[in-house]
């Protein structure tokens, strides 16, 4: 993929995002609607899909600018099974206003977006250009 493409794409799902965002924020009370221990994320409200969107675009937002794909202390995250891995993103921002996560959620993309304007063709294509990455994979 080109980078003219990528940001392109980025750019499209971003507005698709914050429309979503503005809807159900419409449709949920402020610091509502979260409730521990759901595995489904079907079940999952608008609170907990903007702090695990946090939590994975701070893990892009490292990757981009350390060029390494491990790196602690969110290994021990990734190695955790999808729901385990939930269960501690929940506990980690349940306590924050929704609010304050679609604020943070926000600033983290504005890095995510400087850090993606900085790669070229090849960092989007070369899984070589990280440290750690399986070669199979597609940065």
């Amino acid at each position: 993929m080109e980078k003219a493409e990528f940001v392109q794409n980025l750019k499209a799902s971003r507005l698709e995002w914050e429309a979503l965002v503005a809807q159900a924020r419409s449709g949920e009370e402020e610091g509502g609607g979260s409730r521990p221990g759901r595995g489904s994320e079907d079940e999952w409200s608008l609170k907990d899909f903007v702090a695990h969107n946090i939590w994975y675009e701070q893990e892009i937002v490292r990757l981009l600018q350390t060029r390494t794909l491990p790196h602690a202390p969110s290994d021990d995250l990734w190695a955790m099974r999808n729901d385990e891995r939930n269960k501690v993103l929940y506990d980690m921002f349940h306590d924050l206003p929704l609010a304050a996560l679609v604020a943070k959620e926000q600033e983290i993309y504005n890095e995510l977006f400087i850090e993606v304007r900085k790669l070229n063709d090849a960092d989007l294509n070369d899984p070589t250009r990280y440290t750690g990455m399986p070669v199979d994979w597609m940065p």
